[in-house]
């Protein structure tokens, strides 16, 4: 007989992971997207702060234009110190916002708001006595001026004090101490600069900075009377914080940078609605009056940070 055995089969193999393998899987990739989460994170933060220092140059490109055409800054205010329209309006014709321009001048009649700071004009249009109508063309929400990392809506849309503004993260630098006359703005209607008035060097004199704090360290809100826009400052009643800092358009250097995150101590107890800040970590970006950008720490030397916002004391920074 011969040799034909039976075939054998061979028994079937199973692959798999293991519970102890999956495990070990699952915590590595764990790990991995721990490690991944924060460059992410880091990834959009930087695109936000290249957004916002982009949103400062175009403003100090809008600044220049406005001093080439004429020979001065725009003022600071065109009603007393007791609101009106500022700087984020007289510049809209140089930063390609015609229109809006044009439906504020409309909005004023036979009261416009007067480039020059030699007349007066009527109050913001962000505010009407109290009541709100129709929104007008202050309530217009400007990329340029709103800082990605801001969380505030881009609208103030509140019948909080009777303000309907779009928002505004950039303030101009009154420079340091009561008298808020030595920085590059001024609240005051008539108080103009000129490129010659900065003798401490355009490249050592803060023009803008980033604001968005709430009042006395609060998380900011639409109900908040320092809540920012881009047009001006209203009518209000008697408190200085409604008609000198409701909307917020000018700040000054005697506060710390990002006071109520993680600053330094404060200068003055009656100015923690008055000082630059962002939410971008460690501090904010700052527009200095030759048209750069700068990113200023919130540790930076309280002495350096207050030269920086004084157009003429004499001490020049370098190096900051």
């Amino acid at each position: 007989m011969s040799g034909v055995y039976p075939c054998r089969k061979t028994p079937s193999v199973r692959h798999g992971f293991t519970l102890v393998e999956l495990l070990v899987v699952i915590a590595i990739i764990g790990v991995l997207i721990a490690l991944l989460l924060p460059a992410v994170q880091q990834a959009r933060e930087a695109a936000r702060r290249m957004q916002c220092a982009n949103n400062l140059k175009q403003i100090g490109l809008g600044l220049h234009n406005f001093h080439d055409t004429y020979n001065h800054m725009p003022p600071g205010g065109s009603r007393s110190a007791h609101g009106g329209y500022t700087w984020g309006a007289f510049i809209l014709p140089f930063v390609e916002q015609t229109n809006v321009w044009d439906a504020i001048l409309d909005e004023a009649g036979n009261y416009p708001p007067d480039p020059t700071g030699k007349s007066g004009s009527i109050y913001c249009g962000c505010h009407e006595y109290g009541v709100w109508t129709t929104p007008g063309p202050e309530s217009t929400v400007l990329e340029m001026y709103v800082c990605p990392t801001d969380t505030l809506a881009e609208l103030r849309d509140s019948t909080d004090q009777g303000f309907r503004c779009g928002k505004s993260n950039y303030a101009g630098s009154m420079g340091w101490g009561h008298s808020y006359g030595n920085g590059f703005f001024n609240r005051f209607i008539s108080s103009i600069t000129r490129f010659a008035d900065v003798t401490d060097g355009l490249s050592n004199t803060i023009a803008i900075g980033e604001v968005g704090a709430g009042r006395g360290g609060s998380a900011p809100s639409p109900e908040n009377p320092t809540y920012t826009g881009w047009a001006g400052s209203p009518k209000g009643g008697s408190g200085t914080s409604l008609t000198h800092w409701g909307p917020l358009r000018e700040a000054w250097h005697g506060t710390p940078i990002n006071l109520f995150n993680g600053g330094g101590p404060l200068q003055d107890p009656n100015a923690w609605e008055k000082g630059f800040g962002s939410l971008h970590p460690g501090g904010a970006q700052f527009l200095l009056a030759d048209g750069s950008v700068h990113f200023l720490a919130e540790t930076i030397s309280l002495e350096t940070y207050d030269n920086l916002g004084q157009r003429n004391d004499g001490n020049v920074v370098s190096g900051f």
